[in-house]
């Protein structure tokens, strides 16, 4: 463990050399490796969901293959019991990507949704009209204030489609009006690459 931990740091410190940040790689993944392919759990089907894009664009940015322990961070697996009391504890597994590099690789830092910038990575959830808590991971590509002071932002991931024409991999601003950061009941989990 400690060889992976020197290799991290390593990446870390080359990063800036590397590669250009978190958006610019989940560009470049969308347009080569998973063209083509759709939305859902089976990676040997050619299907990819949000965590496992957070999965792809976090080992394409640093070149390195994360072991099991962060992908299932990030993947927030194996998932608790009792799913709403977990979120609702804030347990740190439900954070997702912010668990996995804040907690686990100290590689970034937490970013409180009022300082929310393009390349941020953001774990989401919010419950639906039955009640039921719904997740979501991505990348910030868009940020703006609403008249009333809220940040909304447009983002950028794999995305449950909404119709069968709809691209699955694709920068989403939910109609125009942006995901609001500050929407009573929502969580949201940000953090961003440490500079």
């Amino acid at each position: 463990m400690l060889r992976f931990w020197i290799f991290a740091f390593g990446c870390f410190l080359l990063k800036g050399i590397l590669h250009s940040d978190p958006l610019t790689t989940a560009d470049r993944l969308d347009q080569t490796i998973y063209k083509g392919w759709s939305y859902g759990p089976d990676q040997s089907n050619h299907q990819i969901n949000c965590s496992q894009f957070m999965v792809a664009v976090i080992e394409a940015e640093f070149d390195v293959k994360l072991p099991r322990n962060l992908r299932n961070a990030i993947n927030i697996h194996p998932a608790p019991p009792d799913l709403n009391q977990a979120i609702l504890h804030k347990a740190g597994l439900m954070r997702g990507v912010q668990y996995a590099l804040v907690d686990l690789m100290n590689i970034v830092d937490s970013i409180e949704p009022n300082n929310a910038q393009p390349g941020d990575f953001v774990q989401y959830w919010k419950k639906n009209e039955q009640g039921a808590w719904r997740g979501h991971s991505a990348i910030i590509s868009r940020v703006w204030k609403d008249e009333e002071g809220n940040i909304r932002t447009e983002i950028m991931g794999a995305h449950e489609p909404e119709s069968k024409t709809e691209d699955f991999m694709a920068r989403k601003d939910f109609g125009g009006q942006g995901l609001n950061l500050n929407e009573t009941g929502r969580l949201v989990y940000l953090d961003r690459l440490k500079q």
